[in-house]
Parts: structure tokens; C-alpha cells; sequence
């Protein structure tokens, strides 16, 4: 027969309804339990009393007095552990500034909206005896409705940007791919790490982190659609004010180099060109070759020129600004000569779509030996197809790529460009140096090769 070995402990009895609408209460006695789990309640006074809200709604929180929020939210911060619950008193309570009969009621508040649990024990001779349990998993919803779960939050949003951003887009541009490398890195550290050349530059600050993600994703839609936009225009579109991007304009500069290859201008979208054609902009002429090397249109002047002479014989494309400065200036005077501005914005394409259809003749189009210009070229080159005429690429062949001095690596991103580009039957005319990219792994910057290239090729 088993010999019992009894120790005394407490147990709570079930639930049951009490005198006091919306709570139900149940005792905590002592009992004696042995080992093998039988128990005998031993013949004294229940040690105390608990009580349990009938509802759950944790939401009414947002509800409470600020200093009672705060009180709670103190609570969290300085208590909240590994264990099941969290554990404090109406005494705390009272040493957070409450009167005793606040600190009661602000029990009460928890037990009735189903946020705590309240144990008062018999025989008290004071409310620092009424214990309050929050159980675990009411402090995460309490996290949330009283804004401590701020690096959760923040993370949990980093995240469903991503799998926003990965589940609708489906064109590729350059800001685009970056969303996509830093969606990558993201997994994998959990880190809002920007990449900045070959450097990996951590930020201290998820909201930053998030800013500039948003800014990516909007100038990836302005390429799309090849619009242009002054960077406060930009950040009134981000942020809902003219300075909200001012705090990460260092960082999207470093990553992006010039903003205005991606449509984003300082001030007022400009052109730059060169031509020997003659128009008017509502009933004042305008000379395009009345400068010594070129002249700079406002978007607005642009689109309301309308040519109506021109002695042109050839169209010259230039994607980099450094070197459509040092090649205009030796140019014959029969060959006009535009700025593309990196992926050619909306302002930009319009003009020259402007000048070709006034005035259709041959293109000549200079880029970057890279992925990047060789997709710009083929942008621009549909240009000259749509009136009818021909185009040639400048110095963008395998001869020039292997007599390059200066030459830096392909990315991974590189990598896959000239991958799919190889697969374009309309980039045909750069098949050769395609093959030579992907053989040597390297690519070229358009301005270590000197404009006088043109004389002699154009």
C-alpha cells in the first residue's frame, strides 16, 4: 500500500461568477499533496481571493489616463522577462505617484478589461497586499497599443516592404535592383545596413532606414513613368513636407552618386544641348547654337519651343554630363548634341523626340561600356527608329572596351544585366562587347575615354 508523503502548498479552485458584474473571482486554498498527486485541503481559511475579467479587451488601454499609461507602460519596461507573466502590486503603483484609491481602481481596470488578474490575500491589513499579474501574452499587445514595441513595429514594417515591394514590381530599374539588394541583406543580418560602394554602412536609425527605402521606391516609379522632379518636390511626395528627406540626402547621394541621372534636380528640370537649330518659344525666337559651347533649357522652356530651321546632319546622344561638356565644345557645328541625363527623364526624351521629328536624321549615341549604358542606348536609339532613321553607338564596341585603361568590376547586378541583355534581340549591335563584359568581368565609365574619339568616328 502506498504511505503518502503529504506537503502543504496552494491550489486555486475553479472559477465561478461573482457579486460584482463583469468579474469572476475563485478562492486559493491550502491543500496537502502527496507525491503521487492526491490532494486533502487542509481545514483553515482560504489563503486569498482572485479575480479575472469577464471580457478581453486590452484596447481600452489607449483609453486610460496618460499617467495611468505611463504608470503601466513603466511596469512593462522595467519588469517585462522571460517568465509567463508579469508580476506587480498596487503598492508600485502607489510609489509611481498614484493615491491608494487610483491605485485600486487602476487594478480594477486591468482585471475588467481582461488585461490582469488581481490576487488579494486574506487578512490584509493594507492594498500593498493586492498583487497584479499580467500574463505574457497581453504584455506584447500592450507593447503595441502603448507604443513600446517601437523596434518590433519598426521591423515588422521594414518587412512588409519588402514583401510588398518584391510582390508588385515587376519592371527593373537601377533603384529598383538596390530595393532588391537590400531586401537581401535585410534577411540575412536583420540590420538596417545600406551599401554604399564596396562598403556596408550600418544605420542607427530604423525610421532613416525606412525614409530612404520609400525614397527608392518612388524614384524607381519616376523612372518608370521617365518623369523628372526637384528633390523637395520629391520629399513633399515622400514625407508630406519640402525638408523630410534632409536627414538621409547624404546617404542617398552616396548610393546613388549624381540624383539627377534619376530624374531628381535641385531646383527646375534643365536640358542641355547643343544644335544649330533655330525656333520659337511663343513669339520669341530661339537661337540653340547662340552660345560658344551649349545652352541650358528650363523644362518649361523646352516643351513650349517649337523648331522651325535647322541645319543639322547628325543627332549626338551623350549619357554623363562631364562628357557632353568636354565633347560639345569640338564638335562640328552640323552636329547637334543633347545631355541625356543618365536613364533619359520624361523632359528630356520629350525634347529630343521634338527635334528628331522636326528634323529626322542619323543618331549617334554615347554611354557608359556598361550594362547600364547600353540599356540607355538602346532607350534612346528607339528614338531615332520611330522617325525612320539610323543610329550607331560611340566608342561603346569590344576595340574600345579592351584599349580602356581605367576599368572596374561588374556587380552581381551588373552581372545578371548583361545576361538578360544578351537575350534582347534588338541589342544585337553590342553582342561582341557583351561577350567581352561578361568574359573579363569588367566594365568601363564613359569619362576615362577621350572626346576626341568623336572626331574622328562621328
Amino acid at each position: 500500500m502506498h504511505e503518502h508523503k503529504w506537503k502543504i502548498t496552494s491550489r486555486i479552485e475553479p472559477w465561478k461568477e461573482s457579486s460584482e458584474q463583469g468579474l469572476l473571482m475563485a478562492y486559493e486554498v491550502k491543500v496537502n499533496r502527496c507525491t503521487c498527486g492526491e490532494e486533502r485541503k487542509v481545514k483553515t481559511a482560504p489563503k486569498g481571493i482572485w479575480w479575472r475579467g469577464l471580457t478581453n479587451r486590452p484596447e481600452k488601454v489607449k483609453t486610460y489616463p496618460e499617467k495611468w499609461r505611463g504608470i503601466i507602460a513603466d511596469c512593462i519596461l522595467s519588469l517585462d522577462t522571460n517568465n509567463n507573466a508579469i508580476v506587480t502590486t498596487t503598492e508600485r503603483f502607489v510609489r509611481s505617484g498614484l493615491t491608494w484609491a487610483d491605485a485600486d481602481e487602476l487594478a480594477r481596470n486591468l482585471v475588467l478589461d481582461g488585461c490582469a488578474e488581481k490576487f488579494e490575500r486574506y487578512q490584509q491589513k493594507a492594498s500593498k497586499d493586492v498583487r497584479v499579474i499580467i500574463p505574457k501574452p497581453i504584455v506584447q499587445s500592450l507593447r503595441i497599443l502603448l507604443g513600446l514595441n517601437v523596434k518590433e513595429k519598426e521591423e515588422e514594417e521594414i518587412e512588409s516592404f519588402f514583401y510588398e515591394w518584391e510582390k508588385n514590381q515587376l519592371l527593373d530599374t537601377p533603384t529598383g535592383n538596390i530595393i532588391s539588394e537590400l531586401a537581401e541583406t535585410w534577411r540575412i543580418n536583420r540590420k538596417p545596413i545600406l551599401s554604399i560602394g564596396d562598403s556596408a554602412v550600418l544605420l542607427r536609425s530604423r525610421q532613416s532606414y525606412k525614409l530612404i527605402l520609400e525614397t527608392l521606391k518612388a524614384i524607381s516609379s519616376l523612372n518608370i513613368a521617365g518623369e523628372t522632379i526637384a528633390f523637395r518636390e520629391l520629399s513633399v511626395k515622400v514625407c508630406g513636407n519640402t525638408k523630410g528627406l534632409l536627414p538621409v540626402k547624404s546617404y542617398l547621394k552616396r548610393m546613388l552618386g549624381n540624383l539627377e541621372d534619376y530624374g531628381i534636380a535641385e531646383h527646375s528640370a534643365l536640358i542641355y544641348c547643343r544644335a544649330s537649330i533655330i525656333g520659337k518659344v511663343d513669339e520669341h525666337i530661339l537661337d540653340l547654337s547662340a552660345a560658344v559651347d551649349y545652352i541650358v533649357l528650363t523644362e518649361s522652356t523646352a516643351s513650349r519651343f517649337t523648331p522651325s530651321e535647322a541645319k543639322i546632319e547628325s543627332f549626338m546622344l551623350i549619357e554623363n554630363q562631364t562628357s557632353f561638356e568636354a565633347a560639345v565644345s569640338i564638335l562640328p557645328a552640323n552636329i547637334c548634341c543633347a545631355f541625356l541625363s543618365g536613364y533619359p527623364p520624361c523632359h528630356i526624351q520629350s525634347f529630343i523626340k521634338k527635334l528628331l521629328k522636326f528634323k529626322p536624321v542619323r543618331g549617334i549615341i554615347w554611354c557608359d561600356i556598361d550594362p547600364d549604358g547600353i540599356e540607355i542606348a538602346l532607350t534612346a536609339g528607339d528614338w531615332f527608329e520611330s522617325v525612320g532613321v539610323e543610329w550607331q553607338p560611340l566608342g561603346m564596341d569590344k576595340e574600345t572596351f579592351l584599349k580602356a585603361v581605367v576599368t572596374k568590376p561588374l556587380d552581381e547586378r551588373d552581372k545578371n544585366k548583361v545576361k538578360a541583355l544578351k537575350g534582347r534581340a534588338e541589342a544585337q549591335v553590342f553582342y561582341e562587347l557583351l561577350e567581352e563584359m561578361e568574359k573579363t568581368g569588367k566594365k568601363v565609365e564613359q569619362e576615362t575615354i577621350s572626346p576626341h574619339i568623336l572626331l574622328a568616328n562621328a
